[in-house]
């Protein structure tokens, strides 16, 4: 993150500009702009610390190297920039004075990468930023990657699957007497759904439901191969529904040069529904001209 990290576009607003990715030689990061209030008491706060870090950091610029230079979070000792790890100890240190403790109860220590975590879970839990902003913010390869942060820590989702696992098995390791009580699905958010559907790299299949492992292969596909494979008529609308949005997918892609594997992932379940649809419509052709 560069030291001039700060503008001013408006009276009263200031705006940080926050890269996705390191910067290097051969780098440049797409750069994010947050804009915030000088009036708030957070922001205001925020602002002040930054221009202490700013003063610090251009106090330092000559005990850096010069790959060093130039950026905002320079490490105490002012010879080298803050590194992961550094961040990292700092956290682990703060967890263990204030004697930190997770969901569970049980005292425990935090990374950089759990407060990530963290910021991606609480923009899904209230909505305000979309799912792509946030794939693109998090410099995530995918929005699948993106919504598989479903959780705000590890013991929440441990507990989570738990119960299903306890549910799905109960049966089987039963203490008790069997009972006639039904093994809901596991349920995600309309919202995450809606992301996933959305996903160049997700797979949707006949029934609606959707696959984000892209190296599975669904028997349908093998069998829209065969000659004897007959297809239920009624799959012909979602048929012509799945191949246009695979179409305007493949026109957003190829529009700013995406990538290959995805536009190629895209071609395949294009062809397999094309193909399929094309049984529905000759089956019903072969039905008419016999009738």
């Amino acid at each position: 993150m560069p030291i001039d990290c700060i503008t001013y576009p408006d009276v009263g607003i200031y705006s940080i500009a926050i890269p996705t990715q390191k910067e290097t030689p051969y780098h440049v990061p797409e750069f994010h702009q947050y804009p915030k209030k000088l009036s708030g008491q957070e922001e205001g706060y925020l602002y002040s610390c930054i221009r202490e870090l700013q003063e610090y950091a251009r106090n330092q610029q000559t005990n850096l190297k010069s790959h060093h230079q130039d950026f905002l979070f320079v490490s105490p000792s002012g010879k080298s920039l803050v590194t992961t790890q550094d961040v990292n100890t700092f956290l682990e240190d703060v967890c263990e004075k204030y004697r930190i403790k997770d969901a569970s109860g049980v005292q425990t220590s935090i990374t950089s990468h759990d407060l990530r975590h963290t910021a991606v879970v609480e923009r899904f839990k209230y909505g305000i930023i979309s799912p792509y902003q946030t794939m693109r913010e998090s410099n995530h390869s995918s929005i699948a990657q993106t919504c598989g942060y479903g959780y705000a820590s590890v013991h929440d989702e441990s507990k989570k699957l738990t119960e299903i696992s306890i549910g799905m098995l109960e049966d089987q390791y039963a203490v008790s007497e069997p009972t006639d009580k039904k093994i809901a699905p596991r349920a995600i958010s309309k919202k995450k759904y809606s992301a996933l559907c959305k996903n160049f790299d997700t797979r949707l299949l006949l029934d609606g439901s959707v696959c984000v492992n892209s190296a599975c292969v669904p028997i349908f596909e093998t069998c829209s191969m065969c000659e004897y494979f007959i297809v239920d008529p009624k799959w012909q609308e979602p048929l012509e529904e799945y191949i246009a949005i695979f179409t305007d997918r493949l026109n957003e892609l190829e529009a700013i040069g995406g990538n290959p594997n995805s536009i190629a992932f895209l071609n395949h379940q294009k062809d397999v529904y094309t193909r399929i649809l094309s049984k529905i419509i000759d089956n019903s052709t072969n039905e008419m001209e016999v009738c």
